[in-house]
């Protein structure tokens, strides 16, 4: 767990630490817990540190309540509930702060963390994730990835136990990725449920807790053969859109790439594998090369130490609607142990039926990193492309 958190309540719950100050809730995607709801203000609330106490200041024009009274500004204590839409609404915006360090001296620019593990390795803390019933590993062979339940009659979830980082700088830079999945939303982006850290012997090991999502993977679907343009158009523009939303909070994914991507019945799909997702800000936390996956990774990325970028991800993300859309890899050799050939073309000598999707994925798989377009524009074109095809359509 972290020791300073927001508990998102409701039916979206999720714990999202406070890391860094000043902390910003509101509907806009750069506040650090983004919630969407017309009822708050772009930037709605804001919780800073003052002379060692987290103080909740109300910044948006709709108002903050504390424990049901209407607050401009207060020092919270540990449970304090707080609501940014009235208290006594059919469907009010809640959440609950709690401070596991509450009386306990924090000296200016202290980590947090260091602070929190050191105290529970002295009263021997648990050592197990905490808020969840775990049933036992996803996989046989996997002993770091477990099946569980959020405890209270929650969400099923997949949760990952990470290698261990030192107290202080690295452990507070887990949490701060934490923050950024966990405090916001998006239907292709799988959902952080919560994230933290174990006490251990000279450090903390790290976990995060993921919701649970059902669908095939892409790579099953693509081995399959084509898939229908419109379809793959609409799941690529609902990705591209859930990646900028990262791309946006300072996060690269690391792992755009079939394997990780679920494709559901509905027709949406939802990006999941964190496993090498970061802070830029930060840097990764283990370096890693694509183990068995080069030919889906970015060539900038592909070998072991390289760090991934937000074009890394882009990259990934047209590799993929490529390869949905013709059941192929869009390049042969995989840039290790062969050398990556010129990209493939989609369609024969008929030629293509959507030169902007041509357009968008050559420049998006090409080598020059400069050259690839945002995950936004990605969409945007993408956007365009699928209406053309749908008003074509018979």
């Amino acid at each position: 767990m972290s020791p300073v958190r927001l508990v998102v309540l409701g039916e979206g719950a999720a714990r999202v630490p406070v890391v860094d100050e000043p902390f910003w809730i509101g509907r806009d995607p750069g506040c650090d817990l983004c919630l969407w709801d017309l009822r708050i203000s772009r930037k709605h609330a804001c919780i800073g540190q003052t002379h060692g106490e987290y103080v909740l200041t109300s910044e948006g024009r709709h108002g903050v309540y504390v424990n049901g009274a209407k607050v401009p500004l207060l020092a919270l204590r540990h449970g304090d509930r707080i609501d940014l839409t009235p208290p006594d609404a059919a469907t009010p915006v809640s959440m609950r702060f709690e401070n596991l360090l509450e009386g306990t001296y924090l000296p200016e620019k202290a980590s947090l963390s260091a602070i929190w593990l050191d105290r529970e390795r002295a009263n021997n803390g648990s050592r197990s994730i905490p808020g969840f019933d775990i049933e036992g590993p996803l996989e046989p062979t996997r002993t770091d990835v477990l099946k569980g339940r959020a405890r209270g009659g929650g969400a099923d979830a997949i949760l990952r136990v990470f290698p261990t980082v030192p107290g202080g700088p690295a452990s507070d830079s887990w949490l701060r990725l934490i923050t950024a999945l966990a405090g916001a939303t998006h239907p292709a982006l799988a959902r952080v449920l919560d994230g933290g850290l174990l006490p251990i012997e000279g450090g903390a090991r790290r976990w995060m807790a993921v919701e649970a999502v059902t669908g095939r993977p892409a790579s099953v679907r693509i081995a399959e053969g084509p898939q229908a343009l419109v379809t793959v158009c609409r799941r690529a523009r609902s990705l591209a859109a859930g990646i900028h939303l990262l791309h946006s909070r300072g996060v690269v994914h690391g792992g755009v790439r079939p394997s990780n991507l679920l494709l559901r019945t509905d027709g949406s799909a939802v990006l999941v594998g964190m496993g090498r997702t970061f802070i830029r800000r930060d840097g990764a936390f283990a370096l890693c090369g694509a183990k068995g996956e080069a030919p889906w990774v970015a060539p900038e990325a592909v070998t072991d130490g390289s760090l991934p970028t937000p074009a890394s991800d882009v990259y990934g993300l047209a590799a993929l609607t490529q390869a949905m859309a013709t059941g192929k890899v869009p390049f042969s050799g995989d840039g290790v142990t062969t050398p990556r050939g010129p990209r493939a073309k989609m369609w024969g000598s008929e030629g293509a039926p959507s030169p902007a999707l041509e357009d968008l994925l050559e420049r998006a798989l090409g080598f020059d990193v400069d050259a690839r377009p945002t995950a936004e524009d990605f969409g945007q074109v993408l956007a365009y492309v699928e209406a053309t095809l749908s008003k074509a359509a018979p």
